[in-house]
């Protein structure tokens, strides 16, 4: 795909790649410790997850918020640790979107 941008002054066009990644992250919905529902995921063993599933738990104050995969897919990994606080959005978890599931 070729764009030029309004005010660029040559006749050469900016090149760009389309985009089309399989590969999403599973962020954290609120700050908290972080406890994962998958103990032994990687990418040599990736676990099959369906949108909704729970992929962990993030306790706040002592009250339990569900992280759940808005994605269908392969688990490929967790990227947060036990017991490590996290913050609002950051990433748990990285996937490859399944081919309509």
């Amino acid at each position: 795909m070729t764009h030029v941008h309004p005010h660029q002054e040559t006749d050469d066009p900016v090149r760009a790649d389309d985009l089309d990644l399989v590969e999403r992250l599973v962020v954290a919905p609120v700050a908290g410790v972080f406890f994962p529902a998958f103990t032994d995921v990687s990418a040599e063993s990736p676990g099959m997850v369906a949108i909704g599933d729970e992929i962990g738990v993030l306790v706040q104050s002592g009250e339990k918020h569900p992280v759940t995969s808005p994605f269908t897919g392969e688990l490929l990994g967790m990227l947060a640790q036990p017991g490590e606080r996290l913050r609002m959005y950051q990433p748990i978890a990285w996937l490859t979107i399944a081919d309509e599931m």
